[in-house]
């Protein structure tokens, strides 16, 4: 696959809201994943050069459902809920974990999994525990850390230097990628990565 698969149609395909209710696919499949917040709607929308395919809001939270997006026939672009949320009813946020868990752990089709950090805040406590368990999970992951365009340059040199240490911690994960959907910084590396080894 090359690059300019993004360039290529992207439309709604299914919406999962139940455990066990995934869409019948052969394609491969891209996750997103991060915590409520993070620009995650905003940044699958700057990879396929569409302004309003995923619905972006100022509330957090507003990922109930697992999403599929098809790119080109070629590729399924999975939108998860985002986590962390804690002004969601509890059993909501009970069922939107298991969704996530249970998509991660059984999903045949998903080929990398693209976790999504808000640079200002860095990697908590909840993201650590996710990280943990990602590591039964068989596929690579790239971590994003979105928003890069609010940070002050030290900030920026400081989570640059960071890489590293965060790589040596976390053998799957594949690459970092620094991104801002607002300035389009880092958005063409992150289509490469995405496409390398699918």
């Amino acid at each position: 696959m090359k690059a300019d698969l993004f360039q290529k149609e992207c439309n709604f395909f299914y919406s999962v809201d139940e455990k066990g209710k995934y869409p019948k696919s052969n394609l491969p499949e891209i996750a997103f994943l991060g915590r409520s917040n993070v620009g995650k709607s905003s940044l699958i929308n700057s990879l396929v050069n569409r302004k309003n395919l995923v619905r972006t809001s100022n509330s957090p939270g507003s990922t109930i459902k697992i999403n599929y997006f098809k790119l080109g026939d070629k590729l399924m672009l999975v939108d998860l809920p985002g986590h962390g949320y804690a002004k969601r009813a509890k059993h909501l946020v009970e069922n939107l974990s298991e969704l996530i868990e249970e998509y991660l752990a059984k999903k045949e089709n998903l080929k990398k999994l693209v976790f999504i950090i808000d640079a200002r805040r860095g990697i908590n406590q909840e993201d650590e525990m996710l990280l943990d368990f990602f590591k039964g999970v068989d596929t690579s992951m790239l971590l994003v850390f979105n928003k890069v365009d609010k940070l002050k340059k030290s900030e920026l040199q400081n989570l640059d230097d960071s890489t590293d240490g965060i790589l040596n911690k976390y053998d799957f994960i594949e690459n970092i990628v620094m991104t801002s959907c607002f300035k389009g910084l880092g958005i063409r590396k992150l289509k490469e990565k995405i496409i390398q080894n699918i």
